[in-house]
């Protein structure tokens, strides 16, 4: 299975391709900076995108670094703008995990989120897709077997 990932932690992104590999046997791209991630989208579509939503909003536009909360959100930034233009069925195929998607459901639900991104964190949130790091890896598994 192809695995783009987008982490910024490095011992959060070591720990996730190693489980991967360890327990899928899957090759994961991974790649900590959203420059990174706009590069690899040129060698998609993936089977699953794993996202983490704070990161340094580094490589997005004045713009969408203020939409990001001064980085709390770049994971969906990078989802909504960039992943989806390079594979519209990003949103059935993608995770979100990470520890701040209480931040990303205040973002959703204040008047600033778009209807067409309530209707993808509806998605996302229908398919159980927003999980917490706190849960673990083991959290991530029925995404990830096809």
């Amino acid at each position: 299975m192809k695995i783009l990932v987008f982490e910024d932690g490095a011992a959060s992104a070591s720990r996730t391709e190693k489980w991967l590999i360890k327990e899928f046997n899957h090759n994961p791209t991974v790649h900590n900076t959203c420059s990174g991630v706009r590069d690899a989208l040129h060698c998609g579509p993936f089977d699953r995108y794993i996202i983490d939503l704070n990161a340094v909003a580094t490589g997005l536009d004045e713009r969408q670094a203020e939409k990001s909360q001064a980085g709390l959100l770049t994971g969906w930034i990078l989802l909504t703008e960039f992943i989806i233009k390079s594979d519209p069925d990003v949103i059935e195929k993608a995770v979100i995990f990470s520890d701040y998607v209480s931040s990303l459901k205040s973002y959703i639900n204040s008047m600033s989120a778009s209807e067409q991104e309530r209707k993808w964190f509806s998605i996302l949130e229908n398919r159980g897709a927003l999980i917490s790091k706190m849960k673990g890896h083991n959290a991530l598994r029925r995404f990830l077997v096809i």
